[in-house]
C-alpha cells in the first residue's frame, strides 16, 4: 500500500513538473511573440502574420494550466468567512469539506464539457483563419486543465474528510495535504 502511495505521489509530482514546463513555455512564447511583433511593426513597418492566433493558443494553455497549478498549490483566490460564522474547528472543517466537494464537482462538470469540446473538435477539424492551425490544440487545454483541477480538488476533499474525522475523534488539529 505504501509503495502504491509513493508511486502515485511521484506521478503527481511529475504532473506538477509538466505543468510548470507548459507554463514557462507559454509565457516565454507569448513574450517572444510580443517582442517580435513590436519590433517588426515599429522598426520594419511590417507585422508578423498569424501572431494573434499563436498567442491565443499559448494564452489558453497558460490560463487553464495556470488555474490547475494554482489549485494544486492552494493558491487560487479564496474569500472565506467560515471562521467568522463557525467557531468550532469541526464545523469550520465541515464547511470547507463541502466547499471542496462543490469545487471538485464543478471542475468535473467543466472537464466533461472540455471532453465534449475536444470530441467536437475532432469531428469538425476547425482551423484558425490565418495559419490554419487546428483549434483542437487550444480546445484540449480546457479538458486537460479541468481534469487536473478535478484531481486536485479531489485530493483536497480527501484531506478535508480526514481532517473532519480527526477533529470528530477529538485528536489534535487538522492535517494538511502535502503538495
Amino acid at each position: 500500500m505504501n509503495r502504491t502511495i509513493a508511486m502515485l505521489a511521484t506521478l503527481e509530482k511529475g504532473l506538477a513538473l509538466a505543468q510548470r514546463v507548459v507554463l514557462v513555455a507559454a509565457v516565454g512564447l507569448i513574450a517572444v511573440l510580443i517582442v517580435a511583433q513590436i519590433f517588426l511593426r515599429v522598426v520594419l513597418k511590417s507585422p508578423l502574420f498569424g501572431v494573434e492566433e499563436i498567442a491565443l493558443i499559448a494564452g489558453t494553455w497558460l490560463y487553464l494550466i495556470g488555474a490547475a497549478y494554482c489549485t494544486r498549490e492552494h493558491s487560487h483566490i479564496e474569500a472565506s468567512m467560515v471562521h467568522l460564522i463557525f467557531k468550532r474547528p469541526l464545523h469550520q472543517e465541515l464547511v470547507r469539506c463541502l466547499a471542496s466537494a462543490v469545487s471538485m464537482t464543478l471542475a468535473a462538470v467543466m472537464a466533461k464539457w472540455g471532453y465534449d469540446f475536444v470530441r467536437w473538435g475532432l469531428e469538425h477539424k476547425s482551423v484558425t483563419p490565418s495559419l490554419g492551425l487546428n483549434y483542437l490544440v487550444a480546445q484540449s487545454a480546457l479538458f486537460v486543465g479541468a481534469l487536473l483541477m478535478t484531481l486536485y480538488f479531489g485530493l483536497e476533499l480527501v484531506a478535508r474528510v480526514r481532517n473532519v474525522a480527526t477533529l470528530a475523534a477529538g485528536k489534535n488539529g487538522p492535517a494538511r495535504r502535502e503538495a
